[in-house]
């Protein structure tokens, strides 16, 4: 059964493509702490940039912080929008701290997420 399974190094191969952009889907990245989810993910945006994606990369709890900074200024439709124009999000450190509802973007990309929870 195993052999039937692709070798990592090809499955990341694959995704350098840039096909997952394309097709609008979403990776996430699981592991523990300090094997290079976020190294991987930042890979992947350089080479979505080169390919001439749009890319955006942000730590999530930052990110939460400025969500909720731009609720209370005013400035929070201006950057949902921004969020969801690029063709690809870099979303690292998910799952790291607390999260709070930052509300609905409509997703019209697609975005790597990097996490040290398992599911």
């Amino acid at each position: 059964m195993l052999a039937n399974r692709p070798h990592p190094e090809q499955g990341f191969l694959k995704l350098t493509s840039c096909d997952f952009i394309r097709e609008k889907r979403n990776l996430l990245i699981v592991g523990p702490c300090g094997i290079g989810k976020s190294w991987l993910a930042c890979a992947l945006g350089h080479k979505a940039c080169r390919e001439d994606f749009s890319v955006l990369y942000h730590r999530v709890p930052r990110l939460f912080s400025a969500l909720a900074q731009a609720r209370g200024n005013g400035r929070y439709a201006k950057l949902l929008r921004s969020l969801s124009r690029v063709d690809l999000l870099v979303l690292d450190d998910w799952g790291g701290s607390s999260t709070t509802n930052s509300g609905a973007i409509s997703w019209r990309s697609s975005r790597i997420a990097t996490t040290p929870v398992r599911f």
